[in-house]
């Protein structure tokens, strides 16, 4: 019996095994090939890739926001006129469609709120729409929707404090900010920052929001549930900061710096002080997060790029890869689960100026609005 027992191990010890895991090399992923015991490692890089688009037929194309939504497995799309579309993001089958949420230019979403499984909101800003849109995350029904008195242009929620920020667009010297209870749907405080033209806003998930302000290279802080100022800090070397992510591990904000092309910067949430500069694509768009793997991706949309980076511990930052994706391609969003990234585009045509000088004009063609996917893959020697 014993010697069989040997055979047999024996024999299972002479078959070839595969191990993989995620490691850096040459700037790149790799996936490591371990082999019986007595022979060489192997390293397979790993970049990012399509792996799958899936085209949605639509007359309407523009966009807006998109976000995904770990827990639940679904991503959302805001679709200006067509409404907001839910999405699976693991079969990318069609989930619905948000009813009475034309217009739509972003979505938040609040988990577990209210002892229920929570709601998710819509800012309908576009086509001629001034509103809110209120909906259940189980059912994906309506709940309500609320009208304003002003044009919603983006928004966020805070679990936090359990408040929603839903920011005006700007029609002056200051930009207006409704802090919202996201079960009542009454505004408890109205904030006005003093900026024209915000460049995004992001919140810690600890009741404080963080709105970069471009004319004046800084950032404002706000707490969420009294509404007080908490300062303002300077973003420089990053000259007229733009989009803004708050990565949770850290403690860091990443920004976009419209002046300063091809840098992004981190400021400490801690201490209000810049940290580090990071590389990115010369017209970088929105930005995505990944904190399990310490990544972080610049989705430039004028460029056709994505540009990946990866944090080497505190405040160091290197460049993985920078690929090509397609012309529009800026509104991203990752799922830390898988490492999957998706990201949305249409295609375009482009007319050739006239001869007078006057400037070219862009189409979107009907019917090639699309959710692209990326995965790392190996690469093929």
């Amino acid at each position: 019996m014993f010697q069989s027992l040997r055979s047999t191990v024996n024999r299972l010890l002479s078959l070839k095994w595969v191990l993989c895991t995620t490691l850096a090399a040459g700037g790149v992923s790799a996936q490591t090939v371990v082999n019986p015991p007595g022979t060489v490692p192997q390293t397979v890089p790993l970049s990012l890739r399509l792996e799958l688009a899936v085209t949605l037929r639509s007359q309407s194309s523009p966009w807006g926001k998109i976000i995904l939504d770990e827990s639940t497995r679904r991503l959302f799309l805001a679709r200006r006129a067509a409404g907001v579309s839910v999405y699976n993001i693991d079969s990318l089958k069609p989930l619905a469609e948000i009813s009475d949420a034309k217009g739509a230019l972003a979505v938040a979403i609040a988990a577990g709120i209210g002892g229920q499984a929570g709601r998710g909101f819509t800012a309908n800003g576009d086509a001629g729409e001034k509103s809110l849109t209120v909906f259940d995350l189980a059912s994906l029904k309506t709940v309500a929707k609320v009208a304003l008195d002003f044009v919603p242009a983006n928004l966020v929620y805070d679990a936090g404090s359990q408040r929603l920020a839903v920011m005006a667009e700007s029609s002056g010297p200051a930009t207006s900010i409704f802090l919202v209870d996201p079960l009542k749907l009454d505004v408890v405080k109205k904030l006005e920052v003093a900026t024209p033209a915000p460049g995004g806003m992001t919140v810690d998930g600890r009741g404080r929001l963080f709105v970069t302000l471009p004319d004046k290279d800084s950032v404002a802080i706000y707490n969420l549930v009294s509404g007080e100022a908490l300062g303002i800090w300077p973003t420089a070397p990053c000259r007229q900061p733009g989009l803004v992510a708050f990565e949770r591990l850290s403690f860091r904000l990443v920004m976009t710096c419209d002046g300063t092309p091809g840098i992004a910067t981190t400021i400490d949430v801690m201490s209000g002080k810049v940290a580090a500069s990071v590389r990115t694509g010369n017209q970088p768009g929105q930005i995505a997060v990944d904190s399990r793997d310490g990544l972080l991706y610049f989705a430039s949309g004028a460029e056709a790029t994505l540009t990946v980076v990866r944090a080497r511990g505190t405040d160091r930052y290197e460049v993985l890869e920078q690929i090509s994706t397609r012309t529009l391609a800026q509104e991203i969003a990752v799922d830390s689960r898988t490492g999957r990234v998706f990201m949305v585009a249409a295609d375009v045509v482009r007319s050739v100026p006239p001869q007078s000088g006057g400037p070219a004009t862009t189409r979107i063609v009907a019917n090639s609005f699309a959710i692209l996917v990326y995965r790392r893959m190996p690469i093929e020697p």
